[in-house]
């Protein structure tokens, strides 16, 4: 076996990486060319590495680490690692996970983070033997949009128009010239009230411009924005999974503080689900740590159903 970084203009890495990757995350499976955008826009601020594990002649497994920009310290790093489930239990997964502490040194890591589904018990033990506590759980929720009634809610938008709030989609507001500062104003002001383990970091606007409409599963007409005398006071965004045929995930909700409690969050999400089911898709997922009980609660109102928990680690001074 050897280890060796990841060939970034090699197809078969992509290839050979992304098939272990959906056979061991399935609830999160991903294609190559989503992959290969992201990897051609990432910010060189943020450190990103990727190795694999040959055996046998074949990509047998692989690790990553990255900083996440709104959750962004110097010295504090997530990471992922999967390996194939033909060559397991040969020590392969071991051998990584000291390659990869061996390339985060130079970087002197405070905190290293790390995550596993709560039913991948072999995943929870590799993590706890290594020192990792458990720090928070964020579960994974997905609605069946073809039963979903919306007529049960008929009217809220009207009620929302009688306090001059309307919802509009992102090509609707193209006239607006400052559309994509506001839209970055209400995002980075609701952003600050999701509970995280960590402090929330606004990244740079011309960073969180690429995240969003640089993104190849991006849908402009499934971002819709409520809109009040001309300022955005909330949004909410579906991205396409061409891995996942036929469902859409859910980009990002929030509500500008002032504006919370009066049904815009659930309206927006409403605009989402009309979407989805006027444009043929079967299923919409969404994510949320457990202690954020109000989106919580406005999943579970609209019938998401929740899948099984991820689980997030940190190992300290790694």
């Amino acid at each position: 076996m050897i280890i060796r970084p990841f060939d970034y203009t090699s197809d078969a890495d992509y290839a050979a990486v992304l098939t272990i990757h959906n056979l061991c995350q399935p609830a999160f499976a991903d294609d190559v060319a989503h992959w290969k955008a992201r990897d051609k826009v990432r910010d060189p601020k943020y450190k990103y590495g990727r190795f694999v594990a040959e055996a046998d002649g074949r990509i047998a497994g692989y690790y990553l680490y990255y900083q996440n920009p709104y959750v962004y310290h110097p010295r504090k790093f997530s990471i992922g690692l999967d390996v194939h489930p033909d060559f397991r239990r040969q020590g392969i997964g071991s051998a990584l996970f000291d390659h990869l502490l061996q390339s985060l040194k130079p970087f002197d890591p405070l905190a290293v983070k790390a995550q596993t589904s709560e039913l991948d018990e072999a995943g929870l033990r590799f993590l706890q033997k290594r020192g990792f506590q458990e720090s928070n759980r964020r579960w994974r929720s997905s609605l069946d949009v073809t039963s979903f009634d919306l007529s049960l809610y008929a009217g809220l938008e009207e009620k929302l128009r009688l306090q001059g709030i309307e919802i509009k989609t992102w090509p609707e507001l193209e006239g607006d010239p400052d559309r994509e500062r506001k839209l970055y104003a209400v995002d980075m002001e609701s952003n600050q009230d999701i509970p995280e383990p960590e402090p929330v970091t606004p990244p740079p606007l011309e960073q969180y411009l690429t995240d969003i409409f640089g993104d190849i599963n991006y849908i402009p007409e499934a971002l819709f924005i409520a809109v009040h005398e001309g300022r955005y006071v909330g949004r909410s965004s579906l991205n396409g999974k061409r891995a996942r045929k036929g469902e859409l995930d859910t980009d990002y909700t929030g509500v500008a503080r002032a504006y919370r409690g009066q049904g815009i969050a659930l309206a927006l999400k409403l605009r989402g689900i009309a979407y989805a089911k006027a444009h043929g898709y079967h299923t919409i997922t969404t994510d949320n740590d457990s202690i954020n009980r109000p989106m919580l609660s406005i999943n579970e109102r609209l019938g998401f159903v929740k899948q099984p928990a991820t689980v997030y680690f940190v190992k300290l001074n790694a």
